[in-house]
């Protein structure tokens, strides 16, 4: 195999010019689509997330409600109040560890 010193690259084999500006914009193309898609998808789970969060805490916020209810009442005491806060955070702690799975 003979190398031409005077050519600037390396010749392309079975393909012309043209055949290969194509294909470069149709790999390119298609690289678009996919990548706009994956964006899209990241995007809804991205505001999925922000209204499951919203109203994991519009729940927290009406137990917290019921919860100082309770106490003006006297119907709870410490003991049963520090469990109940306990259960709270445990389920918060699962409900953030479900979001934050894919």
């Amino acid at each position: 195999m003979s190398v031409n010193k005077n050519s600037p690259g390396p010749e392309l084999t079975g393909l012309s010019m043209k055949s290969f500006q194509f294909l470069l914009a149709l790999i390119l193309a298609v690289g678009g689509v996919v990548g706009g898609y994956a964006a899209t998808l990241y995007g809804v789970k991205v505001d999925l997330a922000g209204k499951a969060d919203m109203s994991a805490t519009m729940e927290i916020e009406k137990r917290l409600e019921r919860i100082e209810v309770l106490i003006q009442e006297k119907l709870l005491t410490r003991q049963e109040f520090h469990d109940f806060e306990h259960e709270l955070d445990n389920r918060l702690d699962a409900i953030e560890a479900s979001v934050e799975t894919p």
